[in-house]
């Protein structure tokens, strides 16, 4: 759903933006999110 994707967004920029007084985790967290939504997305449309 578009509306669980916003959240889901919004909370990993949130967290995103508490965790970047140490930008390397930070860029390491958002890489595995981003890997992460970009398999489900994919899966989702059965690829």
């Amino acid at each position: 759903m578009v509306v669980a994707d916003v959240v889901v967004a919004v909370v990993m920029l949130s967290l995103a933006g508490v965790i970047s007084l140490d930008s390397a985790p930070a860029r390491g967290v958002l890489y595995a999110v981003a890997r992460w939504r970009h398999r489900r997305w994919r899966a989702r449309r059965g690829l």
